[in-house]
């Protein structure tokens, strides 16, 4: 059997908010991670989307950070990998589910040979997960968190790599029709860059006006676009 998917962490209930650490003990390269949160609806509104319910996954291995994304993050990234949005089962129905799945590939597509995560080259990687139970909706006081990985299993592969993904840099604006200059990394190539502007009173492609990406203080312009486009 070439693949397989290995559970991580089977089903545990977790109360309230807080951070599950979780070593990441498997031996075998692994391709995708899935994180799966259920929650028990209590029949009421919901306050958030359902990725209120997880906050930020990170994957670390000591003080260097392989991963780390809010929840939201990750969906939009999931959805920019592979074109289709992640499973989310909204509910507000008494003691029905509401579900939350995340998704995130370490490689250019589902069991990339040559850009997946090999555990065996790090000492000791680990999974934080910082939940909220009653995060999308009040009075929900737990929920079950699940992870697996989408591994490679009889078949060899020796990946060159890993795709990497963090937050850069976030940033609240303090005045209408105001600019910010971020200084993007340059310790790893660059492979896809989302940016994200939310404001609860304004239609989503109204909060931001104009993005550029300059090199050699606008010697040279990659991108030059207006936001909507």
């Amino acid at each position: 059997m070439n693949y397989r998917i290995a559970t991580i962490l089977a089903a545990e209930s977790l109360a309230g908010a807080g951070v599950k650490v979780i070593d990441l003990l498997l031996k075998d390269v692994v391709s995708e991670l899935v994180v799966k949160w259920v929650g028990v609806s209590k029949g009421t509104l919901l306050t958030d989307h359902p990725t209120g319910m997880i906050d930020k996954i990170e994957l670390i291995d000591g003080t260097d950070v392989l991963l780390s994304l809010t929840s939201e993050e990750m969906t939009a990234l999931a959805y920019y990998d592979t074109l289709k949005s992640p499973v989310c089962h909204i509910n507000t129905k008494t003691n029905y589910a509401l579900e939350l799945i995340l998704r995130h590939r370490f490689g250019r597509k589902l069991y990339d040979p040559e850009l997946a995560l090999d555990p065996k080259r790090f000492r000791n990687p680990q999974l934080r997960i910082t939940y909220d139970s009653d995060g999308c909706q009040d009075a929900v006081t737990s929920g079950y968190l699940e992870v697996y990985a989408h591994c490679f299993d009889e078949k060899a592969v020796s990946p060159s790599g890993f795709l990497m993904s963090k937050e850069h840099y976030t940033y609240t604006p303090t005045a209408a029709s105001s600019h910010k200059y971020i200084d993007l990394p340059t310790d790893f190539p660059i492979r896809k860059m989302l940016i994200k502007a939310h404001y609860a009173a304004q239609f989503f492609h109204s909060t931001l006006g104009h993005v550029k990406l300059s090199e050699d203080n606008d010697k040279r312009y990659p991108l030059t676009s207006i936001a909507e486009t």
